[in-house]
């Protein structure tokens, strides 16, 4: 039995954007301008991962955007066949929270790198710097994990995927009404509208009925401002050098 070349669409693996090399969905340099595009458009509200520190006891709040949207983007964008990850475990340190709870402390590097997977390997076209990411946990194995992830989301962001949660982005006040109010878990009623003036006024003129508010007047005392002047001439006296000057102290 002799193997057939597939006659599928190659290009079905190469995701949203068609590459324009030689073989069929493979990308070259030119690719590249409209891929950071694609990885620079907004990600969906879902993809916003916020936890508190009060809950997960680590002391500060967090704003980001979970792993697998980014790695949907690259999919979804580049195609399975046109990024791979490098990385490398940087560190393992084990310890101990302050409860007496042993703790594990692990790193990573990764470095994210577009191209094409070829018979001979794979065809670097761009890569990131190598980042650094990290995380603490009980368990060893989720202590890697959540390195790995960290690093990862942070080494993507250098072509734009998720750029928004380093660029401080997704506090509440950057958020639209409906986006900030699902973020705080706020599921109060909206205020009443308020009700309609069934008596207008023309404009300077106040309603029927209102009042305005006077202070009381109060009488001034007898022959007050002669008695100030008397004060602040014997003040003057008391604390002068001999020609009416004040002391500078």
């Amino acid at each position: 039995m002799t193997a057939t070349a597939s006659k599928g669409d190659f290009a079905g693996a190469t995701g949203a954007h068609q590459g324009t090399g030689e073989l069929p969905g493979a990308l070259t340099l030119i690719d590249l301008p409209a891929i950071y595009h694609g990885f620079c458009k907004e990600l969906p509200a879902g993809a916003i991962q916020r936890t508190k520190g009060r809950e997960t006891r680590k002391g500060y709040d967090t704003d980001g955007y979970g792993y697998q949207y980014c790695i949907d983007v690259l999919n979804n964008v580049a195609g399975l066949g046109h990024w791979r990850i490098l990385s490398e475990e940087a560190f393992c340190d084990s310890g101990e929270y302050s409860s007496g709870r042993k703790s594990y402390e692990v790193g990573y590097d990764v470095i994210i790198q577009l191209g094409n997977w070829t018979p001979v390997g794979f065809q670097v076209l761009a890569e990131t710097p190598k980042t650094p990411g990290g995380h603490v946990s009980a368990l060893k194995a989720d202590a890697r994990k959540g390195a790995l992830t960290n690093a990862i989301k942070k080494a993507i962001a250098f072509f734009g995927i998720g750029a928004a949660a380093y660029r401080g982005e997704l506090d509440d006040d950057n958020l639209p009404p409906e986006g900030r109010q699902r973020a705080q878990g706020d599921n109060q009623k909206a205020p009443p509208p308020a009700k309609p003036q069934t008596q207008s006024s023309p404009p300077g003129k106040p309603p029927a009925g209102f009042k305005i508010a006077t202070s009381p007047v109060w009488p001034d005392p007898p022959n007050w401002m002669q008695d100030r002047a008397e004060a602040r001439q014997r003040e003057i006296i008391a604390n002068g050098n001999g020609n009416g000057r004040r002391r500078l102290i």
